[in-house]
């Protein structure tokens, strides 16, 4: 819990945290995502403390299928749409500010014969979530994806946070 600041220079943030396993909401099984398809609803989730960086990353891909995806970070809700899964995926110019840095790109793969695992290590994105600590995200297929019922993909994300 050491966190050591020295103005203009350098700050150390020693307190880690990591999301339980996600699954994007309103995921639609069956239906045939291509690629630039969001995949399911915007979701959202809680963190300890408003800012800090994102530093590892992990998407399973339970279907075994191996195809990249991207996962959009918010700081804040960009879930005007009530239901946009399996629609092509376009950011709206009101929400580009929202976005914290560029997508988390998973697209190299490891193999375990019934399902594979992308994982980002030292991602390195910091975030600044103003007076909330809620950090919204949404998913888009960067393949022709076809996601069987109980297959459903998860992530996790690790966190060095401030405070």
């Amino acid at each position: 819990m050491l966190s050591i600041k020295i103005p203009g220079l350098v700050r150390v943030r020693t307190r880690t945290w990591t999301t339980p396993v996600l699954t994007p909401p309103g995921i639609v099984t069956g239906a045939a995502y291509a690629s630039g398809d969001v995949i399911g609803l915007v979701g959202a989730f809680d963190l300890p403390y408003q800012s800090g960086m994102l530093w590892e990353a992990e998407y399973n891909d339970h279907d075994d299928e191996g195809l990249a995806v991207d996962l959009f970070l918010y700081r804040e809700d960009v879930g005007y749409l009530a239901d946009n899964s399996a629609l092509s995926y376009t950011q709206a110019s009101r929400d580009v500010a929202k976005q914290i840095g560029l997508p988390l790109e998973f697209s190299v793969f490891k193999d375990y014969t019934n399902s594979q695992k992308s994982v980002l290590e030292k991602v390195s994105k910091p975030f600044d979530l103003g007076k909330s600590r809620t950090m919204y995200y949404r998913m888009v297929a960067r393949g022709a994806l076809n996601i069987a019922a109980g297959q459903l993909p998860t992530f996790r994300l690790s966190f060095l946070l401030d405070g």
